[in-house]
């Protein structure tokens, strides 16, 4: 009969060491659960939108959570994709009209300046409502710049191509002398024109 007790004491301690072992993970789980909800509660859209400026897998990383869980809360406070290559993309279209400013005359200086104005306050407003779309005329300021840049790199390889001709000797193909010279003048007229016709 004493054994028989003792049996059963045995078990009801394992079973107290059980229920003890099971009630530990449960408080150890919705602790878990409970740090994952403050870390996800922190992640205001205010506090997200500072790192709006880097990819967002080193944005996780910075912000010290898992890029899934990023992605969930963006979600969940209405960024329904990263702005970043959006933003960059601005910013680059803002440099570019920069350094147009600086290369053309006063003439057209005012309407660069305007476009500045209006690129940056598109900018912040990117930067508050990230889902926002840029307007119809930023896409076509920025297809104009992308356009410039083109023709210029076009423009500096066939330069560079003549004068390494030159030097060699070889001078210019036939019938590539007025070809070259119509396409650079082209080029320089539009440049000029384009820059003029950024704001639409």
């Amino acid at each position: 009969m004493t054994s028989n007790l003792q049996g059963k004491n045995i078990e009801g301690i394992k079973g107290n060491e059980v229920g003890i072992i099971k009630e530990e993970k449960d408080i150890i789980l919705s602790s878990r659960e409970n740090q994952k909800c403050n870390g996800t509660k922190m992640l205001s859209r205010k506090v997200i939108s500072q790192y709006f400026y880097m990819p967002i897998t080193q944005a996780a990383k910075e912000l010290n959570v898992g890029l899934t869980l990023l992605k969930k809360r963006c979600r969940e406070v209405g960024i329904r994709r990263w702005p970043r290559r959006k933003l960059m993309s601005l910013q680059t279209l803002i440099n570019n009209v920069q350094e147009l400013q600086k290369e053309e005359g006063e003439e057209s200086e005012i309407k660069l300046k305007e476009a500045l104005i209006v690129l940056e306050k598109e900018k912040k407003m990117l930067e508050e409502m990230p889902d926002m779309q840029l307007e119809d005329n930023t896409k076509r300021l920025r297809q104009a710049c992308f356009k410039a840049n083109y023709k210029k790199r076009k423009l500096m390889t066939m330069m560079e191509e003549s004068n390494s001709r030159e030097r060699l000797g070889l001078g210019k193909p036939y019938g590539m002398e007025n070809e070259e010279e119509e396409e650079i003048k082209y080029l320089l007229s539009t440049d000029s024109n384009s820059s003029t016709n950024f704001i639409i």
